[in-house]
């Protein structure tokens, strides 16, 4: 889960613990472009803010790394769908 707290300004990311994971690597990129561009690896923590960092100007993943060190693969931070829009006409 992704939201824009605690200024609005802030990228709060929140996930759901791996199973055996001692830390968290966090990847983002910005929204424009092919790779991921930076990371920082977190302690064994289920979430992170990164301050003045805007949410719809970029894309998050995170990694799930256990304790000899071997990262799981970056799990994209993915927004569910919209609730479809239905269009009541009226005869």
């Amino acid at each position: 889960m992704i939201t824009r707290e605690p200024s609005g300004y802030d990228a709060k990311l929140r996930w759901i613990a791996s199973p055996g994971a001692v830390a968290y690597r966090i990847f983002w990129r910005e929204a424009w472009g092919p790779d991921w561009q930076h990371d920082l690896l977190i302690g064994n923590v289920t979430d992170v803010v990164l301050r003045n960092m805007q949410i719809d100007d970029h894309v998050f993943g995170v990694a799930a790394v256990d304790g000899t060190g071997h990262e799981s693969l970056v799990s994209p931070h993915v927004s569910p769908p919209r609730a479809p829009i239905v269009v009541t006409t009226v005869p």
